[in-house]
């Protein structure tokens, strides 16, 4: 009887918040029904979020500014019309380039400072000097203010202000109240122009790295991503090395000093502003601030030399390394293409057709649907300068470990002499399309697309092109390029797993040899 008063005690809440849900959704669903009457109409610049034109009654949802079928092939048929936003560009005095984008429909700003100084920098001696760099930048204190005044400050001006550390480059994000804006962007100014460099956080960041070297084989789908590049590349390129204990208790604090001044300057930075105020006033101020900023020469980045494979016994070899756990890794491929904004259009193609493109991709095709060996599948030719990488990735059940490989390499060799259908090249490139829509969904987004293909060196006309270019694509040129780039007699495997179990039926099947892990928990290799 208790139980029963105290439900029903609440049933009139209960009620009201399920009419106050469906008022709710009546309401998106009208709004969403708005933007899709607009469907063929031309894009002002206040509405620069086309919607997806819709037909038929298959499931929705929202993705981005968009609302679009669940999967790609009950996209719609007719072609898929986008205006690619554009920004305003300008170079400062000190040499900062500046990619800005107006917003005035929320009163926030966004600021963006991409610096070319991440891992692929690191001196072979101290990997991970770098990353420690950037995060003792951010943390370790900036003018006058300490590392825990600077988040106070920034905390108080309701603004947040984060590193994150890539191989080509460092990003530093700045987020605040357009009120703050300027309070905000002079502590940004002073991290990024005058860090301090305190002791105190350099040993704590440090802490913090050697405890994710003991974390780092925690996550067995990382691990695969991770040695994978070391077997392609070698243990010493810098696109594979990662950090080591000796390797990190090598780092000074002037060690980090000295990365700084050699590489964060003006010259090797790229700026990206989400602003409320006009351009020429966006400029005064980032003039007015980063006007001191000077840097030493820019240096001479280390030339990185590409590598052919170590030697023709380890092309068609499968690697292990045994973890215990109820999945199997598998990583399969090879060297994949260097960066180029010409092919860029027909490689995305290819590779929504092979891995890229969920359900309607040929590797979830086979691998999952049609023998049911893998719930998670993808794989394609992805750029790296000097080169990167072709991959197919999967996880499934040890048992299934020999015929996931060998449904994998089918589809890998398919990729080469079957050409695409005209029905699998539409819904293709359609998806393609959708999703170069998708990462420009909002102004933050729109301003990062442009400044990181300008850092990459494309062209200023390839975003406005690439819609056209995707469409143009035919099926000869996918096979063409899947010929170019995809080459299956250099396919090298890597197993992460339980494959004690399976060590004998592999050994009957293939070359294999084992890949030690290092166990930076207790210092131990595993085998």
């Amino acid at each position: 009887m208790r139980r029963t008063l105290r439900i029903t005690h609440f049933l009139p809440q209960v009620w009201g918040a399920i009419a106050m849900l469906l008022l709710v959704i009546a309401h998106v669903e009208s709004s969403f029904a708005a933007k899709i009457a607009k469907g063929g109409q031309s894009i002002s610049e206040d509405d620069p979020f086309p919607p997806a034109h819709l037909s038929g009654t298959s499931v929705t949802l929202e993705r981005g500014s968009y609302r679009i079928p669940t999967r790609p092939e009950q996209l719609p048929d007719q072609p898929f019309h986008y205006t690619v936003p554009q920004v305003s560009r300008t170079t400062m005095s000190a040499g900062l380039r500046v990619f800005y984008y107006p917003s005035r429909d929320l009163p926030i700003e966004y600021f963006i400072v991409v610096i070319k100084a991440g891992t692929r920098y690191d001196p072979a001696e101290k990997v991970g000097l770098a990353d420690l760099t950037a995060r003792v930048v951010r943390a370790g204190g900036a003018g006058n203010r300490t590392g825990d005044e600077v988040d106070a400050e920034l905390e108080k001006l309701g603004a947040e202000l984060s590193v994150s550390v890539e191989r080509d480059y460092i990003r530093f994000q700045l987020f605040t109240l357009s009120e703050n804006s300027e309070k905000a962007l002079q502590i940004f100014r002073d991290v990024l122009m005058a860090p301090r460099f305190e002791e105190e956080k350099f040993t704590t960041e440090k802490n913090l790295a050697l405890e994710r070297l003991r974390r780092q084989n925690d996550d067995p789908a990382e691990v695969s991503r991770r040695e994978f590049r070391k077997i392609v590349y070698g243990t010493t390129h810098p696109l594979a090395r990662t950090p080591t204990r000796e390797s990190l208790a090598s780092i000074s604090l002037d060690d980090l000093k000295s990365f700084y001044r050699a590489y964060y300057h003006p010259a090797s930075a790229w700026v990206g502003v989400v602003h409320h105020r006009e351009l020429r006033e966006t400029s005064r101020t980032l003039e007015q601030f980063f006007l001191d900023w000077r840097g030493e020469q820019v240096p001479h980045l280390p030339q990185i030399v590409e590598e052919t494979p170590n030697s023709p016994s380890k092309v068609g070899r499968v690697y292990f390394s045994c973890k215990a756990g109820a999945q199997m890794q598998i990583r399969m491929g090879h060297f994949g293409r260097r960066r180029n904004p010409a092919d860029q259009p027909v490689v995305d193609v290819l590779n929504n057709l092979f891995g890229t493109g969920g359900f309607s991709s040929r590797l979830m095709k086979v691998v999952r649907t049609q023998h049911g060996f893998a719930y998670g599948v993808g794989g394609g030719v992805f750029e790296d300068d000097p080169i990167g990488l072709f991959v197919a990735v999967a996880s499934t059940k040890t048992t299934n470990t020999t015929a996931a490989l060998e449904a994998m390499r089918s589809v890998i060799v398919n990729m080469l002499e079957e050409k695409p259908s005209p029905a699998e090249l539409e819904t293709a490139k359609r998806d393609v399309l959708y999703t170069f829509a998708t990462r420009m969904d909002n102004p933050r987004e729109i301003v990062w697309q442009w400044l990181i293909h300008d850092f990459y060196g494309f062209p200023p006309e390839y975003l406005l092109h690439y819609p056209d270019r995707v469409g143009a694509v035919t099926a000869d040129d996918v096979i063409a390029c899947a010929r170019r780039y995809i080459k299956p007699k250099e396919i090298r495997c890597y197993l992460v797993g339980a494959c004690d179990a399976l060590r004998e039926s592999l050994a009957a099947e293939y070359s294999i040899e084992e890949w030690p892990l290092t166990n930076l928990a207790d210092e131990t290799t595993t085998h």
